[in-house]
């Protein structure tokens, strides 16, 4: 395999010196073989956009330039080998992209809907908490603590999902200050609550 890769890079090497010498011009991808192209990343380009250009996988990618992440840089050369299988893929999902009506998720919504019981002083607290905590990020992770409130994955009993972090940090408040109001006071007095 790597006697492979050095003879592509060989090649595509080759290719652009004989470009600059009979100064053929400032070619982006150049023809390799029938089914070898070598192209030179350009500014802001990732590795997805080049594999949904030329209808192969980020994988195809990162296994025949020897990448070990999907990340590349302006200006570095990768070797693109399409083949009429992966170009055939690529048509298929396009074609059940556009014939597929996008699907909307409304979780989140459900749980910013729901009516509660909380005053409003008691509202505004939980939500300075849940900023000052984690910026209001469900996935936040700190350490042991994770989620919007920062809580210890035992007390999230292994459910991370928002609607289980909310019931959880209420309950928690409730139990151990008798509500969110008297939490910051804490927060504020001790930086953590």
């Amino acid at each position: 395999m790597k006697i492979k890769q050095m003879i592509i890079i060989s090649i595509a090497t080759l290719s652009i010196l004989i470009g600059v010498i009979f100064n053929i011009g400032n070619v982006q991808a150049s023809e390799m073989t029938k089914n070898s192209i070598n192209y030179t990343v350009q500014e802001n380009e990732t590795l997805q956009d080049i594999a949904n250009r030329y209808g192969v996988t980020i994988n195809d990618l990162e296994n025949d330039n020897g990448l070990s992440s999907n990340s590349v840089v302006a200006g570095q050369e990768i070797t693109i080998n399409k083949n009429e299988k992966a170009s055939d893929t690529a048509k298929d999902s396009k074609k059940k992209k556009t014939n597929k009506p996008k699907k909307v998720t409304t979780k989140k919504k459900k749980v910013t809907k729901k009516k509660s019981t909380m005053s409003k002083a008691n509202i505004r607290a939980k939500k300075w908490i849940a900023q000052r905590e984690s910026g209001g990020n469900y996935r936040a992770r700190n350490g042991i603590y994770i989620g919007k409130y920062q809580l210890g994955s035992s007390m999230l009993k292994g459910n991370y999902s928002a609607k289980n972090q909310e019931k959880t940090a209420d309950r928690y408040v409730k139990s151990r200050y008798g509500s969110w109001v008297n939490a910051k006071k804490h927060w504020l007095k001790f930086h953590w609550y």
